[in-house]
């Protein structure tokens, strides 16, 4: 699909079964080496319901290595089967061609068990601004 006359493309990663307390840090995405992407949006989805704890949670997060270009959190809660939108940084959502990007999970208290995590990156190829 194009937009703005730039390739859009989806990504969808299962990370699969995350018990409360597991830690993950999963290479999700090898951007192109000649092309500039843009982090559109980035979702979560899970397969069982997550109740809402504000000491016991999971935390996402989106990295280059260095930088956070996406991140949330289950304190809210998740409902099973409908994404969940993290929130995708303006100052880092642009990603230079050849990054590796990685997919966090780390857990606040005991954290929070993850059924069949999956993440979905939407992007779009661009020219850096």
């Amino acid at each position: 699909m194009a937009l703005n006359g730039y390739e859009l493309g989806v990504l969808m990663f299962p990370i699969g079964d995350v018990s409360a307390g597991t830690a993950v840090d999963q290479v999700v995405l090898l951007t192109p080496r000649d092309r500039d992407i843009e982090i559109r949006r980035v979702r979560v989805v899970v397969s069982s319901d997550v109740s809402e704890d504000d000491t016991n949670y999971a935390a996402f997060s989106l990295t280059d290595g260095t930088n956070t270009i996406a991140s949330g959190n289950t304190s809210g809660g998740l409902s099973a089967n409908t994404p969940a939108n993290l929130t995708v940084s303006s100052s880092y959502k642009y990603v230079s061609g050849g990054s590796v990007l990685r997919f966090k999970v780390t857990h606040n208290g005991t954290g929070a068990d993850l059924d069949n995590l999956v993440v979905a990156i939407e992007y779009s190829i661009v020219e850096l601004p």
